[in-house]
């Protein structure tokens, strides 16, 4: 083995040891709530590292005529080849996931997101007969075929929708994601971005896939630190992500058109369900609580679990309805829940909200302290009423 060739195979068994590393870590640590994210990001380890593997042997194996030599390494261009689409398919489902956690595609969407791996799969495969995207000389030497151009832009296809859509979402002011994940999706194709152009204009180098697998390292450091923020059973933001966020809309309220709402959810009788159905199932009525809210809330609202039974909603509002509709379709998805899903018990809710103008000065254990005293009027009352009600039967 000559030194290129280590040094070669050296950089990529670097990559691969990252993309092992992050594959052990991901599929060792279940997130709840993030199942359909890290099975995505599961595939992309996966595909980068099969990439580099099938690069790795089409280099070990050349200079070997053989028959048998020449057509391994045909298997191990057109795997190569086919996993450049897979991949970049499997980026756009990540993105998609990230941007409309509950986008579900229509057979047409699937249609038109398949085509072009579809079309590029077709001249991959048909590569080893008419050297359309590579050809394999007598001496076991693979050289770029004429339209090899073709597959990769239909693979950056993926990238370049992708980037398109992260755009619309981060300048729609409708739409509002956290900084953070519109940072991580913009800078995850700029490596693999810059190692394309580096590739192309330097033939023989070959560094777009171990700059693909620090784009991974990236997404996966910022998966991580996005977890700090986040709590581990619901997948709603946790406490100290909602004191974070109301010390920034304590700041930018005075300047703002619209009125602050903050709402103090809390589960009714929560203590009885773990006491009669046991703690597994008090659990799962945390997560079916985050799945209400989630289902009820607008994509720019803020939605934490506070601790134990207790949930914050944090929102901005312009019209007298806003608050009410939303609590309406809280009530609304509860409903459906109970009768639907058929618990072993009976989700109840008791919510109470608090508004603030640009005239109201403002801090947040404040501000907590009224959600939760208002929260603990509605279930004051509610108690009341169920009390009245029994007495009545």
């Amino acid at each position: 083995m000559n030194y290129e060739m280590a040094q070669y195979i050296e950089v990529n068994t670097i990559a691969l040891v990252m993309l092992v590393t992050m594959w052990y870590y991901v599929v060792g640590t279940h997130r709840v709530n993030e199942t359909k994210k890290r099975q995505i990001f599961i595939k992309m380890l996966v595909t980068n590292g099969v990439i580099l593997l099938s690069d790795i042997g089409i280099y070990l194996l050349r200079g070997r005529s053989a028959s048998h030599w020449i057509l391994i390494t045909h298997v191990l261009c057109v795997v190569f080849f086919l996993m450049h689409g897979c991949f970049g398919y499997f980026w756009m489902q990540y993105s998609l996931q990230c941007l409309c956690p509950d986008y579900q595609p229509s057979k047409q969407s699937t249609v038109l997101l398949w085509a072009p791996q579809v079309l590029s799969s077709a001249i991959i495969i048909a590569s080893p007969w008419t050297g359309w995207v590579y050809q394999i000389s007598e001496e076991n030497r693979y050289h770029r075929g004429p339209y090899m151009w073709v597959v990769m832009t239909l693979a950056c296809v993926y990238w370049a929708a992708s980037v398109v859509l992260t755009v619309a979402e981060k300048i729609n002011p409708k739409q509002i994601r956290e900084a953070s994940v519109y940072c991580a999706l913009l800078i995850f194709p700029l490596p693999t971005f810059i190692g394309n152009l580096l590739q192309l204009r330097f033939y023989g180098m070959s560094i777009v896939w171990v700059c693909s697998a620090i784009s991974l390292l990236i997404l996966f450091i910022n998966l991580q630190n996005n977890q700090l923020s986040r709590d581990m059973l619901t997948g709603l933001f946790n406490r100290r992500q909602t004191n974070v966020q109301l010390a920034w809309e304590m700041e930018h309220l005075p300047d703002s058109g619209y009125q602050l709402f903050l709402a103090m959810v809390d589960v009714d009788h929560f203590k009885n369900i773990n006491d009669q159905c046991g703690h597994l199932a008090g659990d799962q009525a945390i997560i079916q609580v985050g799945k209400i809210l989630r289902g009820s809330c607008r994509k720019k609202d803020f939605i934490g679990r506070f601790g134990g039974d207790e949930f914050v909603i944090i929102g901005h509002t312009t019209a007298a309805g806003d608050w009410q509709a939303i609590k309406e379709t809280i009530q609304q998805k509860t409903a459906e829940v109970n009768t639907q899903q058929g618990l072993p018990y009976w989700i109840s809710l008791s919510v109470g909200v608090t508004m603030y103008s640009r005239q109201d000065e403002l801090t947040v254990d404040a501000m907590l302290s009224a959600a939760d005293q208002a929260m603990y009027r509605v279930k004051a009352q509610r108690h009341l009423t169920e009390k009245t009600t029994a007495i009545k039967h």
